[in-house]
């Protein structure tokens, strides 16, 4: 009995070796962390970028307008970038060219000027519909209204002014009020009445969109279908 008590022991004690034996081994087998290793550095926080710039275009008494780029809650105006000068009851509307320098196309007096930082103004074209804006697509296609014997529509290019023309028309009245895809939406006032039709930018290929519309409507808007 004294002996087989003896081997039970003995069966025991070789059992606990083996355990703490394989306690550590497994301890052995993680990796120590090594002294002196810097704490992990928790990320960077996300830069924020600037506010989009704002062009403008500002009006001073006596004919002078200026183009200034400012952004949101900035004040007083930052310096302007260009200028020029015109007549001082002059009307004037100006648009954005797509791309990454800021450069605006302006009409004043009939005349199609080039506003850009850094150049003299630039008068790219005259005869223009006095008062009105000067359409640019996405693309960065130029399309404005001129006035003579017809109305008409000419397509131009924003570098030299070369032009040749889209779309012409009798009557009193020609106003570009947007862009559809590849298309201009024109608005025409005659003596008997006033429709909107869509010209093709690049065939120059005219539908009626509304064969009856007000010929005192002035802003347009074009929004997506749905």
């Amino acid at each position: 009995m004294r002996r087989a008590r003896q081997k039970v022991f003995a069966a025991g004690a070789a059992a606990l070796v083996a355990l703490a034996g394989a306690g550590f081994a497994a301890r052995r087998s993680e990796p120590a962390p090594e002294l002196g290793d810097p704490a992990p550095r928790p990320a960077p926080a996300p830069q924020m970028s600037p506010p989009p710039g704002v062009a403008l275009l500002v009006t001073r008494p006596g004919g002078s307008t200026a183009l200034v780029v400012s952004r949101p809650g900035e004040a007083p105006l930052p310096d302007p970038i260009a200028s020029f000068d015109h007549a001082a009851e002059a009307v004037i509307q100006g648009a954005v060219l797509p791309g990454p320098e800021v450069v605006v196309l302006a009409v004043a007096d009939g005349d199609l000027v080039r506003l850009a930082a850094g150049h003299a103004p630039q008068r790219l074209a005259g005869g223009l519909v006095r008062g009105s804006r000067p359409l640019i697509t996405p693309a960065g296609q130029v399309f404005v209204a001129r006035e003579g014997e017809e109305r008409h529509v000419d397509a131009m290019d924003p570098v030299t002014g070369a032009s040749h023309t889209l779309h012409a028309a009798r009557g009193e009245r020609l106003r570009l009020a947007g862009v559809a895809g590849r298309e201009i939406l024109v608005h025409r006032v005659g003596r008997a009445g006033a429709d909107l039709v869509a010209v093709d930018e690049a065939s120059g290929a005219t539908r009626v969109v509304a064969p009856e519309i007000s010929p005192y409507a002035r802003d347009f808007s074009v929004v997506a279908d749905g």
